[in-house]
């Protein structure tokens, strides 16, 4: 396997040795990142030369930062305690807006719960535990300090 796809399929088998200790839960949502990751390499590989010209036009005129933007404030203001992630599924910049357990913050664990991309369009629903956990695990360990620091916990 692609070292691209195995590190997915790892994490897919990581949320999924979690997940079934949870009862009631269809677990098929634990190869939701590996799958999202394989349709974005599709469409990244196989887009018609308008689609791809369509993309480039829009980053160069700013509209893709103003949508993308407008989508991650929307977001925000639906998550009590959010921040910004770079995607682990497309790697765009700080696309990826996530919701910090809140009460997990006040004791000084970051614990990613619901989050989604405004790039790839990825999403961790609420019902989907342990993918933002897993998926963002070294992406929570860089940002911790800066986290706890701006939310006034010390």
């Amino acid at each position: 396997m692609l070292p691209e796809y195995s590190e997915p399929m790892d994490i897919a088998t990581r949320v999924h040795s979690r997940a079934k200790e949870l009862s009631g839960l269809d677990l098929s949502y634990c190869l939701n990142g590996f799958g999202h990751l394989i349709r974005w390499c599709f469409k990244r590989n196989f887009s018609s030369a308008w689609e791809i010209d369509a993309v480039e036009n829009s980053e160069q005129t700013g509209s893709a930062f103003q949508k993308s933007r407008k989508e991650r404030d929307i977001f925000e203001s639906l998550f009590d305690a959010h921040w910004w992630f770079d995607c682990p599924i497309c790697g765009d910049i700080e696309a990826m807006v996530c919701e910090i357990d809140a009460n997990m913050l006040e004791s000084l664990k970051i614990v990613p719960l619901r989050m989604v991309c405004t790039c790839c369009e990825f999403v961790v629903r609420d019902s989907q535990p342990f993918p933002g956990e897993i998926l963002l695990e070294q992406r929570v360990a860089t940002a911790r300090s800066r986290i706890i620091r701006e939310y006034g916990i010390q």
